[in-house]
């Protein structure tokens, strides 16, 4: 069986990723480059039975906007998919916010969300992978041309490269102090329970429902169902112990040898 793929066999991301060692190794890099360039943290979050997704940037240690997206119930979306919704809405506030930024760096403290966007096979929430890699590509056109721009004009030779802005996605441990990442968090609550920001500012992708989701839709039939068999059981359960104290009444009824004296 030949597997489908979304590109060539053998093509890499052009963007970095980096996922230190461990939870440490993650924030001492976060505090370390917190206050250096572009810093956008992404996250996701089910609250009251809703999803949400959220990104902050941040400049020079500094925060420059926010925004949030509602996907709805959790029974028709993932938090996962929260997460990759969370990276448009990052890679909208860079291109909202061009500057002669030397990099941008996107925080996301989902490993799962890192790894399937280096995978290469068709996946969950597929379109909004393709959608992520199509704006990365734009936004790193668009940066190239600013710093072009940004440049005193010289002859370019045929062997040079265009100038682009190199983009790091890192992976930053959650709920361990990070600034931005704790902000994001927040902002995804917050989404989930009382909606999404301005539909004027969000990407045109997300002004549309997005598709309900298999995954989501099969984990709340499991869920239902095994509620609906936890209940059962218990009812079981309490029939068996009214039959045994029924049992226990009538035994207790029965006359004992010397009352018949």
């Amino acid at each position: 069986m030949i597997t489908a793929t979304r590109a060539q066999p053998g093509s890499t991301s052009p963007h970095k990723f980096r996922k230190a060692a461990n939870k440490e190794e993650s924030i001492k890099w976060d505090n370390e480059n917190f206050s250096n360039g572009t810093m956008i943290y992404t996250d996701s979050s089910c609250c009251r039975n809703m999803v949400g997704a959220s990104a902050v940037r941040y400049e020079n240690g500094y925060k420059i906007d926010s925004l949030k997206f509602q996907l709805g119930f959790a029974s028709n979306h993932m938090v996962f998919k929260g997460e990759l919704v969370g990276i448009l809405l990052g890679i909208h506030l860079a291109s909202k916010h061009q500057g002669t930024q030397a990099s941008v760096n996107f925080s996301i403290n989902n490993q799962a969300t890192i790894k399937a966007m280096q995978n290469n096979a068709r996946q969950p929430a597929q379109y909004l992978i393709d959608e992520i890699h199509q704006t990365t590509s734009i936004l790193r056109s668009h940066l190239g041309d600013e710093q072009r721009q940004d440049q005193p004009y010289r002859p370019r030779n045929d062997t040079e490269t265009e100038p682009h802005i190199p983009m790091l996605f890192t992976w930053v441990s959650g709920h361990m102090d990070s600034v931005g990442n704790e902000r994001a968090d927040v902002l995804a609550k917050e989404a989930a329970e009382f909606g999404s920001s301005d539909q004027n500012i969000l990407p045109i992708f997300l002004h549309r429902q997005l598709p309900i989701s298999i995954s989501a839709t099969k984990q709340a039939i499991n869920a239902r169902i095994k509620k609906s068999m936890k209940e059962w059981w218990a009812e079981i359960a309490e029939i068996q112990e009214n039959k045994a104290h029924r049992s226990v009444i009538s035994l207790s009824q029965i006359p004992r040898n010397n009352e018949f004296t």
